[in-house]
């Protein structure tokens, strides 16, 4: 089972050759089921859209209601016990997002597919290639 980091999710979608082919067939596979996105991962899109740190190709609506509408991914909201987790993670990052990404996948025994190296650090359960 796989928690999307969102970049990932933003490859995965847009078949970006980032995210290879090996883990893209995985993901295929796995399912809705097993293929899981936080819903933190919205929000981190539009702040990042409004900045114009990142261009989807449409609207955040629309690519909101692809994924929501997908049967691929299982949303999943965070609770008080995520960001209880995040806050007291011995983790010098302050990334926020990838704070509560973690404490997630660890709250739920998820692996995480992430590229980023600083989780890979902190996280074991970090997958990439």
């Amino acid at each position: 089972m796989i928690l999307l980091d969102t970049h990932a999710l933003i490859f995965w979608v847009n078949d970006d050759s980032i995210l290879s082919k090996k883990r893209k067939e995985e993901l295929e596979k796995l399912g809705k089921e097993k293929v899981f996105l936080s819903s933190l991962s919205f929000w981190e899109i539009y702040v990042k859209v409004r900045k114009g740190k990142l261009n989807l190709g449409e609207s955040t609506k629309r690519f909101s209601e692809k994924i929501v509408n997908s049967n691929k991914i299982t949303i999943i909201d965070s609770n008080w016990n995520d960001f209880h987790l995040a806050s007291v993670l011995t983790w010098k990052l302050t990334d926020p997002v990838d704070r509560v990404l973690v404490a997630q996948a660890k709250n739920r025994n998820l692996k995480l597919l992430s590229k980023d190296a600083e989780i890979k650090k902190f996280y074991k359960g970090t997958i990439w290639s």
